[in-house]
């Protein structure tokens, strides 16, 4: 009972901001120096954000590659390359499902569920069954670029990025029938006032690669172009390059 008095003081301290003034406002977080506490790593829909690569291999065994690329506005692009099978698409949004689903929906009307196996702030491994023959492929990929949602730099507002794929054809030393070499690049396309894309080797619109038209082809060189809705084509004599891009 002697202590009583104190220990009700003490606890109406406790239950209030200030034993002192009580006008002094209490300091938010962070101060002294301390920073926010960093996002938690556990959500799988903060960690898909990016830019992944990587490569797998489909039920047929042959080796395939992958570039997906998911925005924090919810649209993205996926190009996968197995064999001498290409495949882009360009989403106009996704949704990751709690299941590990990721529902996509393309500019061409298309849904795709892909399935995402595992998943960590760097690494995925996901399956994706593509093409007429349906072969599913297992891709394990890595996060080469971590996209926070920021705005575009200057100059960037009417460019967009163009996963391009290129065959290039080039004369031998004889007379034959020449050889054909393959790639693929994210370069960046701008709409003119004529509805005409041109193709820019730089995210700045520099380095114009030339102004493309609509692709009426199904192959080039013995691969299937027929996804790709524009081509640029750079033509001479003894060489050929063919840029396919959506």
């Amino acid at each position: 009972m002697r202590y009583l008095p104190a220990i009700f003081a003490v606890l109406c301290c406790l239950g209030t901001v200030s034993c002192g003034d009580d006008d002094e406002p209490a300091l938010p977080y962070p101060y002294n120096g301390q920073e926010w506490p960093a996002p938690s790593p556990s959500d799988p829909s903060n960690m898909i954000l990016g830019r992944w690569e990587g490569t797998g291999t489909n039920d047929d065994g042959n080796n395939c590659s992958m570039t997906l690329q998911l925005r924090s506005d919810g649209t993205g692009s996926l190009l996968t390359s197995c064999k001498t099978r290409i495949l882009v698409r360009i989403f106009t949004s996704y949704r990751y499902e709690s299941s590990g689903v990721l529902q996509v929906n393309t500019n061409k009307g298309e849904t795709y569920r892909i399935y995402i196996s595992s998943l960590t702030a760097t690494s995925m491994q996901l399956d994706l069954s593509d093409g007429p023959d349906d072969l599913q492929t297992t891709y394990r990929l890595t996060k080469t670029e971590d996209y926070d949602g920021g705005g575009s730099g200057s100059g960037e507002a009417d460019l967009e990025e163009a996963y391009t794929f290129i065959v290039h054809w080039s004369r031998g030393a004889s007379s034959g029938a020449g050889t054909y070499t393959t790639s693929y690049e994210t370069y960046y396309k701008k709409l003119s006032a004529t509805g005409k894309y041109t193709l820019y080797r730089t995210r700045y619109g520099t380095g114009e690669i030339g102004i493309a038209s609509s692709n009426g082809l199904s192959t080039w060189g013995g691969y299937r172009v027929s996804s790709y809705s524009y081509l640029y084509r750079d033509v001479s004599t003894n060489s050929s390059t063919y840029y396919f891009f959506n």
